[in-house]
């Protein structure tokens, strides 16, 4: 289930915070590292944006990584990163709640700020 942020505005606000320079982050001693990051060039602000619109819908209070990556049927090299900027931009919270994941280990469960 792919899930869409509602309104263009969403997607603006989160064109206009943006974290590492705009670009996403990479290992400088690692070729494949820099050419996964030049890969999302102008794809972060829509994923950051999907990302934060399933919190900040989700019915459950929040979600932890293994959850937003299974819902959104994104790979979890795309989601934790995205979790991680949403963090730093102040717009969700890592709460000390844990839920288990699919492999049976906990996971910290993510909110917005409606849900703090």
């Amino acid at each position: 289930m792919t899930f869409k942020p509602e309104t263009a505005d969403l997607l603006d606000r989160f064109r206009e915070m943006s974290t590492y320079g705009g670009s996403a982050p990479y290992q400088a001693q690692s070729e494949t590292s820099q050419s996964a990051a030049a890969s999302m060039e102008g794809h972060l602000p829509h994923l950051q944006a999907v990302v934060f619109d399933f919190l900040d819908k989700c019915p459950y209070a929040g979600a932890t990584q293994d959850e937003i990556s299974d819902a959104l049927d994104l790979g979890p090299q795309t989601t934790c990163p995205r979790l991680r900027e949403l963090e730093m931009k102040g717009l969700i919270v890592k709460t000390s709640a844990k839920r288990e994941t699919r492999s049976g280990r906990l996971a910290f469960v993510y909110v917005t700020g409606r849900y703090k």
